[in-house]
């Protein structure tokens, strides 16, 4: 793809997920209609981007030989979906237009900022060093997942006579397993 079309898609990424921090302010408030222009036009802009990586899909993956075999791989891929996930706000405004359902419609603004990994090197650079440890993230998340389980179990058979109101099920025992566990409840004091 051409550089100068990766930069103007990044400056409507980049755009819309300011637009979307801004519109949040109430200082905004006399500028949230152009807000909202400005995250339109990006949809459409992502609109017509996805249509084009459909239709270049069968150059990108040249090893399928049908062509629909190609887009329907880009279709269900990583970046197929995001992609796809970012002109939701788009065609989701046609579909629901003034009904109550609008708002599920913005939260799909959130996700644009997946669409920064395409142009990212760093992002990219994150994707091989995991892809490279995957075996070693999986046992770690497992051996983590099994104390977190094991402790949580234990601690709400242990506690649920003595502190019932803490421990009322073993989703209380799994959340105090958590927050016993992670750092963010640690507190450091620095004389």
């Amino acid at each position: 793809m051409k550089k100068w079309f990766q930069y103007f898609v990044l400056f409507f990424i980049i755009g819309s997920i300011f637009s979307i921090i801004c519109r949040s302010f109430e200082e905004s408030a006399p500028y949230r209609n152009w807000l909202y222009l400005f995250n339109y036009l990006a949809s459409f802009v992502f609109t017509i981007e996805y249509g084009l990586r459909i239709a270049a899909a069968p150059v990108q993956y040249a090893q399928y030989k049908n062509p629909w075999i190609a887009r329907l791989h880009y279709i269900f891929s990583f970046y197929g979906l995001i992609d796809f996930v970012a002109i939701l706000p788009f065609v989701g405004i046609y579909i629901y237009k003034e009904t109550p359902h609008i708002h599920l419609v913005v939260l799909a603004y959130i996700l644009i900022i997946f669409k920064l990994i395409r142009y990212s090197r760093s992002f990219q650079m994150i994707g091989t060093v995991l892809k490279t440890v995957k075996e070693e993230l999986i046992t770690s998340y497992t051996a983590c997942g099994i104390m977190l389980g094991f402790s949580g179990i234990l601690m709400y058979y242990i506690e649920r006579n003595a502190q019932p109101q803490a421990f009322e099920n073993i989703g209380d025992g799994f959340w105090w397993a958590i927050v016993a566990f992670t750092p963010w409840n640690t507190v450091i004091y620095i004389p």
